[in-house]
């Protein structure tokens, strides 16, 4: 797995720092899933809603959080690479055009996310709470419980935020 570029904010960079952050008994498991999303980054979209609404990602093995945060980070960067629109696609070239365009038509190849930290700089506090809303729909999505998807929304967009200070 290639590391994080500099300034550009990853995937893995995001869910590295959400584990490292929230779940960091499971930082000797992240490697493995983050090589399996940077080697088909659809698999987010298969992943499977968890059985009844308890669950909180931090027990064993069967409650992991890192598949969550991975399609979480990645939900959260196809976002604001969407949102960018225009000034972005012009501004980021083709890379940023691929995601945009994997996002809107899921025709093409699906890409790992990545954006410009400038792009995630200049986000705004109204666009991050947006981005919050966002992950936090999709940790539902994944019947986590509330408290939790309000935890991983709020570290998600936290270290969108610190990424690029």
């Amino acid at each position: 797995m290639t590391d994080d570029r500099p300034g550009m904010v990853t995937v893995p960079a995001v869910t590295r720092t959400v584990i490292e952050r929230l779940a960091p008994a499971e930082l000797s498991v992240l490697e493995t899933y983050l090589t399996a999303y940077e080697a088909d980054p659809g698999l987010v979209r298969h992943l499977k809603p968890r059985s009844g609404d308890d669950a909180t990602g931090f027990g064993g093995v069967d409650a992991s959080l890192t598949p969550y945060v991975v399609a979480l980070a990645s939900s959260a960067l196809t976002f604001v690479a969407a949102q960018a629109g225009e000034a972005a696609r012009a501004a980021a070239g083709e890379r940023i055009r691929r995601v945009v365009d994997w996002a809107f038509r899921r025709g093409v190849d699906p890409v790992v996310p990545e954006l410009p930290a400038a792009s995630v700089a200049a986000l705004t506090s109204d666009q991050l709470d947006e981005v919050r809303a966002v992950v936090y729909r999709k940790a539902r999505e994944f019947r986590l419980a509330e408290s939790t998807s309000k935890n991983l929304a709020d570290a998600v967009v936290g270290t969108l935020v610190t990424s690029v200070e």
